[in-house]
Order: structure tokens, then sequence, then C-alpha cells
């Protein structure tokens, strides 16, 4: 694990992503106190193969964002996901995984299409691990989704928000939220399913997430039933999120059990209009390998509210103050 420690002058920006997709990894962050802006990209899924050749591209990762205030240096976890794996459009070809979470893509067991891995979801952890560690997945404060991966014929699904999301037809714009990859369930916390073997057009491997997204099954026809669902997104603060205990069950509150919370914060599904996250451009969807950036905001302050807009009195002014109330 990567060991950095940051010391952030004001609005400076520190961007963390994969050279390759085999390289993504646990980066540990160490932040000195202050006000910061995190954000998270979800990887894409892979592509699958049509007719013997890649075509059609996995769906696009999820963008999360949220300010958050640390009153003491702390440490975070971040984790990063990776594009999920192409196949190599030949009998039994299996894609590999995203890292952090995606899921294997489907093979063909009759000829030359399976199907793409599903994308890693990116995240930030209170606790270290490997990827798939408990203790380490329930730790999370926030996540941006994974896409799948592509079918046969169709696109894959993009990183959902509060829900990941299914297929209702080929096009890349074809989605609608999914009943079953959610806030409080999935195929399993972090874990998005392995796509299934067909010999016509096997399922996809599904998007990593908050709750990683279900498998579809292999099918005939028509194919974009073959596609599996992308994973859930979470920020600790956000709105209808659902919040685990550190064993696991479900709070039913937005605040995650270490009481860590961010403010002003927003989730875009892989096929809304997000932030580039190493220029000032915007996209549609995170393609490729997902990414972390944090801003630092504001230098350390006495908090007398809790919300970045509030009124902050100087760490400097608080020590007279308190030094008046000995006298």
């Amino acid at each position: 694990m990567l060991q950095i420690l940051l010391s952030l002058t004001y609005s400076q920006t520190y961007t963390y992503s994969c050279a390759s997709s085999s390289s993504c990894n646990s980066i540990q962050v160490e932040l000195k106190r202050g006000m910061y802006l995190f954000e998270c990209w979800g990887a894409q899924g892979g592509n699958g193969c049509t007719n013997g050749k890649l075509s059609y591209s996995g769906g696009n990762g999820a963008y999360v964002s949220g300010y958050i205030n640390l009153l003491e240096n702390t440490t975070f976890y971040l984790y990063i996901g990776g594009k999920g794996g192409n196949p190599t459009c030949k009998t039994n070809s299996v894609a590999a995984a995203g890292w952090n979470g995606g899921g294997n893509g489907g093979k063909d067991t009759r000829d030359d299409d399976s199907s793409g891995g599903g994308g890693g979801s990116s995240d930030i952890r209170l606790v270290p691990g490997d990827a798939n560690s408990f203790s380490s997945l329930v730790s999370r404060i926030m996540v941006a989704a994974g896409g799948s991966g592509s079918v046969h014929g169709s696109h894959g699904a993009p990183g959902g928000t509060l829900s990941g999301l299914r297929k209702y037809g080929a096009g890349i714009n074809d989605i609608q939220q999914s009943p079953s990859t959610t806030q409080i369930s999935g195929n399993q916390i972090g874990q998005g399913a392995g796509g299934k073997a067909h010999q016509y057009t096997p399922s996809s491997g599904a998007g990593g997430g908050y709750y990683g997204g279900i498998a579809r099954s292999g099918i005939q026809s028509p194919t974009y039933s073959a596609v599996s669902d992308s994973g859930s997104s979470y920020i600790s603060g956000h709105s209808s999120c659902n919040s685990m205990s550190s064993s696991g069950v479900h709070l039913n509150s937005i605040y995650h059990y270490s009481g860590m919370k961010f403010y002003n914060t927003t989730m875009v599904n892989g096929v809304g209009s997000q932030p580039h996250p190493t220029n000032s451009n915007t996209m549609i969807g995170n393609s490729g390998n997902g990414a972390i950036r944090i801003t630092y905001i504001k230098d350390y302050y006495i908090i007398t509210q809790e919300s970045p807009e509030n009124v902050y009195i100087p760490q400097i002014i608080y020590g007279i103050i308190f030094l008046l109330t000995l006298i």
C-alpha cells in the first residue's frame, strides 16, 4: 500500500488514478486538519464481443463528491477502481474483473461472443485491508459505483447512484434503476457478481459499488437482457443513503457509524455530466479506470456550526477567548 502525507495549500488539488488497470491499488493518505472536497469516479465496465470482435462499450463509472471538515490530522485509505477487462473473443474466454469489486465477464461456451468484465468502484475507507476485507468495506464513507460490462449487441449498464442501473434496451441510455441493487441489497457488499456462461449470449460482469450489482442470466435474445447490474454509490450524509454499523447491520441513517460525514454532496450516474478528474472539462460518465481527487479548501478552524458555508472562528481567536475564561 502506497503511503502519502499530503500538505496542500489553499485550493490545491491532488488526483489519484491508475496508470493501467493492473496497477490499480489502495493508497494510504494522511491529511492535516482543515476542510476538504473529496471526489470519486467509478471505473468503466469492459467491452464484450460481438461476432468475434470487441464492439459495444461497457458502462461508464459514476461520480460522487462532498465536503468534509477534519478537526484533527486524519488517515484515509483510497481504493481506486480498475476498468473491467475485455475477453479475447474466443470460445470460453473470460474477461477479468475490474479491481475493487467488478465481476468477471461470462464466457461463451459455443463460439466467440464472451462478455466484458465489470468495472470496480472507487471509495474512501477508514480501515485498511484487502479490497474485500469486511471490516475495511464497512468503513467506507464514500463510494462511486462502477459500470457493468457489455455483451453481444448491447452496451453495459453505467454506474448507479442510490441504486444500481439495469438495461431495458441495447443503447447507452436505455437504463432504469435496478430494484435488486440498492442501498441495502445487491450481490454483496462491495462486490459485483461474475457473469454467467452461455452458448449464445453470456451475461457480463456486474459493477462494483456500495453494493455490487447482481448478474443476469445468459440468454439468446434479446441480448441486452444479459447485461448485469452496475453497482450502487454511497456518501455518508447524503440524502436517502443507508449506512451500516461496524458489523454490517443497516442503521437506517444517512450517517456513517464513525460520525464522519460530508456536506453539499453530489451523486451523478455514468450517463450524467460530471467533472473530469484531471482537467477543468466535463464529461459524460467516467471511462477507463476510476480516480479519486482531494482538494484542500480551508485551513483548520474551530467550527461553530456543521456546514461548509457557516461562519468559522480562527484558531487564534478561539485561543484568546479560552485564555480570557481563565482570568
